[in-house]
């Protein structure tokens, strides 16, 4: 049996945006204060959202959301609610005519995450771009058929589109 001597007094979760999908981190690093000793649980009120290993504090970002970190130290819990915004396209699908543009609004767009880009599964019938000031892709059907655009920021996939060309 361990025991954990923690001075509660001036401990308190730090304020953290989270915006990277898959990104792991420790939830020993949310909190803030002086001597604050080893936590003892942690919990993430939706492991949808973040994933907690109870006992290392080890994190991984999911998806958007809303998620309450709390932390156990033995009677006393900390909890603090975070806002989990990751990029994501604007729309499921798009449908277009051959030679005509349709464009995609990508929400939580943050060039500071890194590259931008996107990839269709068969660009025999469409083309696809980023436009970086817009924040929004812009697709343009080329020839009549079906297609799937996916979403990538930072080389990790975000967001996936179906593209009807008409």
């Amino acid at each position: 049996e361990k025991t954990y001597v923690v001075r509660v007094e001036n401990v308190a979760l730090a304020d953290r945006s989270f915006d990277k999908k898959d990104e792991i981190l420790n939830a020993k690093e949310l909190f803030t204060g002086s001597r604050l000793a080893e936590a003892v649980k942690f919990k993430s009120s939706n492991k949808k959202i973040i994933s907690i290993d109870s006992k290392t504090g080890e994190m991984k970002v999911l998806k958007n959301g809303k998620v309450k970190i709390s932390v156990t130290f033995g009677k006393t819990t900390i909890k603090k609610t975070y806002k989990v915004t990751m990029p994501e396209a604007g729309k499921k699908s798009v449908s277009l005519k051959a030679g005509k543009t349709a464009k995609v609004q990508i929400k939580n767009f943050n060039a500071a995450l890194g590259e931008y880009s996107v990839i269709l599964e068969n660009a025999g019938f469409a083309e696809a771009e980023i436009d970086p000031v817009k924040g929004e892709i812009v697709f343009k059907g080329t020839a009549k058929g079906s297609t799937v655009a996916h979403l990538y920021v930072a080389g990790k996939e975000y967001s996936k589109i179906k593209v009807k060309v008409k």
